[in-house]
């Protein structure tokens, strides 16, 4: 093999398979993952990285954003996506076209998304994104309260998960059990509980911050 790049990544995919396992071993009976593969999987290759984890057992793969998400079933994955980042009312005709799952943080976008979807005789899941504290995008307490009351009349939109994210996870424990209790409290306002509950990515999970979810994010 002649190399005419100066440099270049090898991707060892059994490697990649060891560390999910390791992971693995730190969830809880009947938790699940979700691997998140945005970025090209932060550099590793979306499509076989995708593949290697449905095969060891991920319930759903995350994407940043719809282009994302489509690329990759353009590429024959066919299991569930969940866009992580908030969607643009000009990306909605292709979630629904690839059948992405959106991440709504905004009632405005939601109301939108079920007129298209009304339109068009169709449903879609979705997943629902709390605020504990990051700040970045998210219902807080008071707009979930709002969001909730219009939640009947979101006739097309199917709430499959609800998910936050830790700020700090890495290196504040006392900030991120805080925001812990803060998304339990919140779940309480959810009834049925959503069949996904999700805060934890993969430094989570170690530090022993996921038993408020059945589903974590490995990255």
């Amino acid at each position: 093999m002649t190399i005419k790049d100066r440099s270049w990544v090898e991707i060892h995919l059994d490697a990649y398979r060891a560390n999910i396992e390791a992971l693995k071993g730190f969830m809880a009976q009947g938790q699940s993952f979700m691997q998140i593969v945005k970025a090209d999987a932060y550099g590793h290759g979306a499509f076989e990285i995708a593949e290697q984890a449905l095969e060891l057992g991920a319930a759903l793969l995350g994407v940043a954003n719809c282009e994302e998400g489509k690329l990759l079933r353009l590429q024959g994955i066919t299991a569930p996506i969940l866009v992580l980042s908030p969607s643009l009312d000009t990306e909605i005709d292709e979630l629904i076209e690839y059948e992405l799952r959106p991440t709504i943080s905004a009632l405005d976008f939601a109301s939108t998304l079920n007129t298209r979807l009304n339109e068009l005789g169709k449903q879609l899941h979705y997943h629902l994104k709390l605020d504990t504290g990051m700040h970045r995008s998210g219902f807080s307490e008071s707009d979930l309260e709002s969001f909730l009351k219009e939640l009947p009349s979101l006739k097309h939109l199917v709430l499959e998960g609800v998910l936050s994210h830790f700020a700090a996870s890495e290196n504040n424990p006392q900030f991120s059990r805080e925001q812990e209790e803060i998304f339990r409290r919140l779940l309480l306002k959810f009834n049925p509980q959503p069949k996904f509950v999700h805060i934890a990515n993969s430094s989570a999970l170690v530090s022993e911050l996921a038993s408020s979810g059945n589903l974590v994010r490995l990255g």
